[in-house]
């Protein structure tokens, strides 16, 4: 069975994920594979995003009377994405339709 890994960055940045899954999803393996995942999740702090604490900020902030795209808005839909994308790639298609890493 092949690892899965998942590397998001620049040349400038350090990767967001580079930890591997080599345990994939099935009945008999639940248990193991959520412990493998949860060890991986809480050694980039993002453990709010998959236990339900997270609050997604607002798309947008008012600067100076102008609407603007909040950074910390993308900052948390590039964490999410990465994370969804990295789980997806080990699980059963049956939650291909999954669009949080908390549902997943």
């Amino acid at each position: 069975m092949p690892e899965v890994s998942f590397v998001i960055g620049s040349s400038s940045s350090k990767p967001f994920m580079n930890k591997i899954i080599s345990i994939h999803l099935d009945e008999l393996n639940c248990l193991l594979r959520r412990q493998q995942i949860l060890f991986a999740v809480e050694s980039l702090a993002l453990v709010s995003h998959i236990d339900g604490i997270v609050v997604i900020p607002s798309q947008y902030v008012v600067v100076n009377g102008s609407r603007v795209g909040n950074s910390e808005f993308v900052s948390y839909k590039q964490h999410n994405n990465a994370l969804c994308s990295w789980m997806l790639a080990s699980i059963l298609p049956s939650l291909v339709n999954c669009r949080t890493s908390l549902k997943i």
